[in-house]
Order: structure tokens, then C-alpha cells, then sequence
């Protein structure tokens, strides 16, 4: 019945028993089937934040920058950057306006910083080939990551 197992007299004498005990070492491979398997897709947050962005639901608080006027929230800039937050929850005459003049900054300078915000990522490069200037706009860029503490927009732009 037991064929396939090993006498115990013959077990002691061999080289696997040592001091009373047999060390087994074994590998187990698992392989799901294909139709338990759930396919999870990627995050699309940065897309939803994007889309949270470009609507003007919601938004609380508003930058005027070279002429144009840009809605944003909040939230979203005090969770990404300490200056903001310092300027828009802290005691900065900031915190208690609806509309922020920033007068240091292009406007297509200031749309690509709060994509990244939002979304942190680039604008797309069509986005970037339309600009005057890609090259300025990532120089201007990194000056506003480095006066807005966006260490990982300064690395990108570097």
C-alpha cells in the first residue's frame, strides 16, 4: 500500500535523518486559472484631478495671472505644496481672498504648474510644442517648482 515510502530502519541509517529530524525543502507553484484572475487597471486619479481641473466646479479660489483668470481649489494646492499652504490656511492675507493677483509668473507658466498639481504630470507634448517656447516654459517652470517646493516637478524639469 506504502510503496513509495521509506522503512525506518533504513530511514535512521541513511544521510537525511540528522539528530532525529528530516529537513524536507520543497517548492509549490500555484497557477490560477485564467478566469479567476481580475485585471486591475491603472490609476486614473491624476486623470480625475485633471478633469476636476479644467471645470470650475467646486473651486474655491481663483489666480489671476497676466490677464487670465485660473480656478483651482484649494485643497488640492495646500495637499501638493507647503507654500501654498502657508498661503491659502495659514495667516497670509492670501488665506482670506477668493482672487490671487500673482504677478511674477506667466499665465502658461502658471496653467502647466497647476496641471502638475493636479495631475503630476506634464502638459501633454502637443500641449508643450504649442507654447511659444518649450524650453522657456520648462525653465519658467522650474523657478515656480522651486518657489512653490514641488521637489518632484524641480527633478522632471531639471
Amino acid at each position: 500500500m506504502f510503496e513509495n515510502f521509506m522503512k525506518q530502519s533504513l530511514l535512521e541509517t541513511s544521510l537525511h535523518l540528522v539528530d532525529g529530524f528530516i529537513k524536507f525543502i520543497c517548492g509549490i507553484t500555484i497557477f490560477p486559472d485564467d478566469d479567476s484572475c481580475i485585471s486591475v487597471p491603472a490609476s486614473d486619479l491624476g486623470n480625475h484631478l485633471g478633469n476636476l481641473l479644467d471645470c470650475t466646479d467646486g473651486s474655491d479660489v481663483s489666480f489671476f495671472v497676466g490677464g487670465k483668470t485660473f480656478h483651482a481649489h484649494r485643497a488640492v494646492l495646500t495637499a501638493r505644496s507647503p507654500v501654498f499652504k502657508a498661503q491659502l490656511l495659514g495667516s497670509m492675507a492670501e488665506a482670506k481672498m477668493d482672487c490671487i493677483t500673482l504677478h511674477d509668473m506667466l499665465p502658461v507658466t502658471f496653467q502647466a504648474l497647476l496641471r502638475f498639481i493636479y495631475t503630476d504630470a506634464l502638459p501633454a507634448d502637443n500641449e508643450l510644442e504649442s507654447s511659444s517656447s518649450a524650453l522657456e516654459l520648462l525653465q519658467n517652470l522650474l523657478a515656480a517648482a522651486d518657489m512653490y517646493h514641488l521637489d518632484r516637478l524641480k527633478l522632471i524639469c531639471a
